[in-house]
């Protein structure tokens, strides 16, 4: 997955560490370690596909992950720290809920989602509040987005 010849481009780490700035400066306090890493993960991996015509796929980035590596949502927006063992997929994982967040929903609730998150609203009352669905519901869903059909 890093031999890619973009996974360390400037553009693309430039892009990452920006976003995390950004979500610093724009937000009231922390947010989950996988939505920062998540939502810093989608937007670099936007900014590359500007150089092909803003179409991700000919990049070819966009993975799903095994069903035997997959880490269950309550578990991932649970993680504190970055797991020694999982790291790639823990990046991985956080990139494809987001864009399932912002791809399969009203993307404009994102922010507002984050928003919510970083005043220290319980994210499966946001999830709620945002998406209208349940979090055992929601955790279904993005499983079935994120999990490679075998």
């Amino acid at each position: 997955m890093f031999r890619e010849a973009f996974w360390l481009s400037p553009e693309k780490v430039l892009a990452h560490e920006l976003t995390h700035i950004i979500l610093f400066r724009f937000l009231n306090g922390p947010i989950l370690l996988a939505l920062n890493e998540g939502f810093a993960e989608f937007v670099s991996f936007r900014q590359l596909a500007v150089q092909f015509d803003g179409n991700e796929y000919h990049l070819r980035t966009i993975s799903k992950i095994p069903k035997e590596k997959f880490i269950p949502l309550q578990s991932l927006i649970g993680m504190r720290h970055y797991p020694e063992d999982e790291v790639e997929i823990f990046y991985q994982e956080s990139e494809l809920l987001v864009r399932f967040m912002i791809l399969n929903f009203n993307k404009e609730n994102f922010y507002a989602f984050l928003q919510k998150i970083s005043k220290g609203e319980d994210i499966k009352k946001a999830m709620k509040d945002f998406y209208d669905l349940e979090f055992e519901d929601f955790s279904k869903k993005f499983e079935a987005f994120a999990v490679a059909k075998n």
